[in-house]
């Protein structure tokens, strides 16, 4: 089922309420929408439509603080090479978080940036924030031979804020979706090379468990069930 079929509203709030645990940019837009940009277009126009606080001027993306400041996150793009360029999209706002979600689309490859809506402050991350039950941490799971990297990472909230707690990236394998058990365990699947007809080597498990123990992040096969 494509999220096209979902209205505005239903999609902001999926997005804002982290419903989705995993994202897949082209399978928000309309099946006439063809390209990368063009969808990234689509999905802002429609969350922008429900948020008053965020708008957009021509390459700049102005989102309103909560003491009224004007934060501002602007396209870039390099006047010698003008393949590299750099475009935001705002896809929500992360109550939970305190923060505003943006897609960010690279000439090659993408990545996503959480904005601190206290302050503006923005930090990127390599894939899509799935957050966890109590919404202390996010998890981050990319798998690419491409131009993204292969990354699993763990991310505390703190208001806005996000601090790097845990982070691998896997050379035999890829995550794949992953999904909270617990607000202390990450299943992590390693199907994440699927797509590239790429089979695990034997020893490689279908998935691992990513668990908290103590103050360490620990990734273990043998948790797995």
């Amino acid at each position: 089922m494509r999220y096209s079929l979902l209205s505005a509203l239903s999609l902001c709030c999926a997005l804002a309420s982290n419903d989705l645990q995993a994202f897949d940019l082209m399978a928000l837009c309309p099946s006439e929408v063809k390209n990368y940009l063009r969808c990234s277009e689509w999905v802002e126009a429609e969350a922008l439509a429900n948020n008053p606080r965020v708008y957009r001027q021509g390459d700049a993306l102005h989102i309103q603080g909560p003491a009224g400041q004007d934060f501002v996150i602007r396209n870039a793009s390099d006047p010698a090479d003008e393949l590299q360029t750099t475009r935001f999209a705002y896809l929500s706002y992360l109550p939970d978080a305190h923060a505003h979600l943006l897609y960010v689309l690279l000439h090659e490859g993408n990545a996503f940036a959480l904005v601190n809506a206290n302050t503006g402050v923005i930090q990127g991350v390599d894939g899509y924030p799935v957050m966890s039950p109590n919404h202390s941490y996010f998890a981050v799971a990319s798998a690419s031979l491409d131009y993204n990297p292969t990354v699993l990472q763990i991310w505390r909230i703190n208001s806005g804020d996000f601090s790097l707690e845990y982070s691998v990236n896997p050379e035999e394998w890829g995550p794949g979706d992953v999904v909270w058990l617990d607000e202390a365990t990450l299943k992590v699947p390693t199907d994440g090379y699927a797509s590239y007809k790429i089979a695990l080597p034997a020893e490689v498990p279908k998935h691992f468990h990513l668990r908290l123990m103590g103050q360490q992040w620990t990734l273990s096969p043998e948790l797995a069930q």
